[in-house]
């Protein structure tokens, strides 16, 4: 091969090495801008003056036996639900910056590929890294009359989404952050948190038929008492009874991709 042939060979190669190069540069330019407008999106969707609720005070602290005005219900639904009719409920757990829209994407059958639509896209279905908190496709929207209704939501970093629910991890957090509120256009909602622990299910709809029957609910709960995890936590005095409705929240564990963070409430008061 004469030098000119050589010559040529290698402006090739370094051609296609800079378009490589340029190109992966660009994709993970793209991710972490994309993340920061998602975080900062989040960030004001869940602040005190979110276009979608009244003031939350996010630090003040739940006194039981007295009027709770958590309970007094803050969300535009009106607005809300202009951007997307599958904004169904909003939770909100003091003290871990969680105040977010509920979704679930439309249809009844849990096995739809779209099952977990908001898994990856937004409160305004536009693709995202963080999804969506959300439900499962299949899940009775209704808090009330439901054995335990699962809500899933990304562990995202910079602590936004659920990543949050990792501060139930410790022991004295859990202590002293004991209600979260789960709010719909008809109603207000007030769980008492029951148990932190992990598990070996990304699926629990699946594993327990989406909670139908009180004996699904109990299979469920004989788990967490048996979960011998050492950032499991228990509230002996909040445990369920047969007839309790739950609500379960869910998320990723870091490096353990296999295993989910469940945080798991009593619904205690309606209105």
């Amino acid at each position: 091969m004469n030098k000119s042939a050589k010559k040529n060979m290698w402006t090739v190669i370094l051609s296609i090495a800079l378009v490589i190069v340029v190109g992966v540069c660009a994709y993970f330019g793209f991710r972490v801008v994309k993340r920061v407008q998602e975080q900062k999106m989040y960030s004001q969707i869940a602040s005190d003056d979110s276009e979608f609720t009244g003031q939350i005070k996010a630090d003040a602290p739940v006194v039981p036996d007295v009027f709770d005005e958590k309970m007094n219900n803050p969300v535009n639904w009106e607005k809300l639900t202009s951007y997307n009719d599958e904004l169904y409920a909003w939770i909100y757990i003091p003290n871990t910056g969680v105040s977010y829209p509920v979704a679930q994407h439309g249809g009844d059958d849990p096995t739809d590929s779209r099952a977990y639509f908001y898994l990856k896209h937004d409160l305004y279905k536009k693709w995202a890294y963080c999804g969506c908190i959300f439900t499962q496709t299949g899940t009775p929207k209704d808090f009330g009359n439901t054995g335990n209704m699962v809500i899933y939501g990304h562990n995202m970093e910079n602590n936004y989404m659920f990543a949050n629910l990792h501060k139930f991890d410790d022991k004295q957090f859990f202590d002293n952050n004991r209600y979260f509120y789960i709010y719909t256009p008809e109603h207000a909602y007030k769980y008492e948190i029951y148990a932190r622990f992990d598990t070996g299910s990304f699926n629990l709809n699946a594993q327990y038929n989406f909670f139908k029957t009180k004996k699904d609910c109990t299979s469920f709960l004989e788990g967490v008492r048996l979960s011998s995890d050492m950032n499991s936590h228990i509230r002996e005095e909040a445990a369920p009874g047969a007839n309790d409705k739950l609500v379960t929240l869910s998320t990723c564990i870091t490096g353990q991709p296999s295993k989910r963070l469940l945080v798991v409430g009593v619904l205690i008061d309606e209105k």
